[in-house]
């Protein structure tokens, strides 16, 4: 009986996330959590400027990509991880060099580094089961592959970083489950981009 309960309940929530959800989403900063933990000193910065390099291909991509679990299974969410990725990876950059960065689709002569960000992969979760069916938690894991070249264009360091699985604010009802989740995906791209900015500073000799 209370599986037969539970089952209906997934089923509705499942019901109302399609009906309800959007279908895409956008880039919103101020679902981009503060980087003021790695703020850095002008002393203690790169000298020049970095540009943050993705290829038109990355900047615009858009995922299309279902829900992997059973609540919002249904649905297809388009997912612009170029313009999120980029402006969370100037945001985040930008703290590195005393000019700041530039942007570019090209490997531009001139700057200090050139660090190419990709979000390799991406899931997403409404988890309903994990609060008995009755209040859902959004949850999103994903990768990133950081390249980065010197002045010379001779790659420096390379890295995979995953997110492990970020979770959002737990809620019973949400009259746009999609914002619930593209928040958490800004928290999470934001997450790997600022992992990624200690390693390739101490990568500079």
């Amino acid at each position: 009986m209370k599986r037969s309960k539970l089952l209906n309940l997934l089923i509705f929530t499942s019901i109302f996330i399609t009906s309800c959800a959007a279908p895409s989403i956008v880039y919103r900063g101020d679902y981009v959590p503060s980087s003021v933990d790695i703020f850095l000193p002008d002393s203690q910065k790169l000298s020049g400027k970095g540009l943050v390099q993705m290829h038109w291909s990355d900047e615009t991509q858009v995922l299309n990509k279902n829900a992997s679990s059973f609540t919002g299974g249904a649905v297809s969410m388009s997912i612009p991880l170029g313009s999120i990725t980029k402006a969370i990876s100037l945001e985040v950059y930008g703290n590195l060099f005393r000019e700041g960065v530039s942007f570019s689709n090209e490997k531009e002569d001139g700057y200090t580094l050139i660090i190419s960000p990709k979000v390799s992969s991406l899931d997403y979760y409404y988890d309903q089961l994990s609060n008995a069916g009755f209040a859902i938690t959004p949850k999103v894991e994903l990768s990133a592959n950081i390249r980065v070249l010197d002045k010379n264009k001779n790659e420096t360091f390379s890295r995979t970083y995953s997110s492990g699985m970020v979770k959002g604010d737990t809620y019973f009802l949400n009259t746009s489950p999609s914002e619930a989740i593209n928040k958490v995906i800004h928290i999470a791209i934001h997450q790997v981009i600022k992992e990624s900015f200690n390693d390739i500073r101490l990568s500079v000799k």
